[in-house]
């Protein structure tokens, strides 16, 4: 899988837009909404109800995002220069 994220914070909430190729045919692409809570040094990759529409895929806006049963926590780390 190759891909690009992209987006921006609102508040403590990273909103971001991965952008991807899957498989063998590379000109077909997705995209999938992520959000992640910022507490201290990590990153909670949330989980919400997303609904599509026009090709598009969405957080549904009335439903919450949860941030406590998650799969995946990102520690920040410092870059390794060569």
């Amino acid at each position: 899988m190759v891909g690009k994220i992209a987006g921006k914070f609102h508040r403590d909430t990273l909103f971001v837009s991965f952008t991807f190729i899957h498989g063998a045919n590379k000109k077909l692409t997705f995209k999938n909404p992520m959000a992640f809570l910022k507490l201290g040094n990590e990153l909670i990759l949330g989980n919400g109800k997303i609904e599509t529409i026009m090709g598009t895929s969405y957080f549904v806006k009335e439903e919450s995002i949860n941030f406590d049963s998650v799969k995946y926590k990102f520690s920040k780390v410092d870059c390794i220069h060569k």
